[in-house]
């Protein structure tokens, strides 16, 4: 009977990995799809949101890609957002963005993104290297 009931729940188990694996065998069928459900399962992530504007990009779909891009852009400008998820979410989608700007004819408007992007990342650049003299020099002592 133990041996029975043993073999029921490996058999169950089985299946469900089986069912499992299925799901995400076709979640990775095409890029698009792999970072449509980065976005869905992980929505408070730039990045998800920069690599699935750069697929619909790619596939030709700009008002997904740009859609893509704007989000990115709001949730790398959360302060509490790791420095290099605010210059990689914000700097590169605010770049890919200035590009259709560019593309449709409104360079000032594309020259205004791309400003807006380095000052994000220039500051982001710089807080990061002070913070690391920072703990440098907090931990290493002085010279004479």
């Amino acid at each position: 009977m133990a041996r029975a009931a043993c073999l029921a729940i490996m058999v169950a188990v089985g299946m469900a990995l089986a069912i499992s694996t299925g799901t995400r065998v076709r979640v990775w069928q095409s890029e698009t799809r792999l970072w449509a459900d980065a976005a869905q399962k992980a929505p408070r992530k730039p990045r998800a949101f920069v690599n699935l504007g750069n697929q619909y990009a790619f596939a030709g779909d700009r008002v997904r890609a740009r859609a893509a891009y704007e989000q990115a852009s709001v949730l790398a400008l959360d302060p509490t957002r790791f420095p290099d998820e605010r210059i990689y979410g914000y700097g590169i989608a605010q770049a890919n963005l200035s590009r259709f700007d560019f593309e449709d004819g409104h360079v000032e408007a594309a020259i205004a993104r791309l400003d807006a992007a380095w000052d994000i990342s220039k500051a982001t650049i710089l807080q990061q290297l002070l913070t690391w003299y920072q703990r440098h020099l907090a931990v290493t002592p002085s010279t004479p």
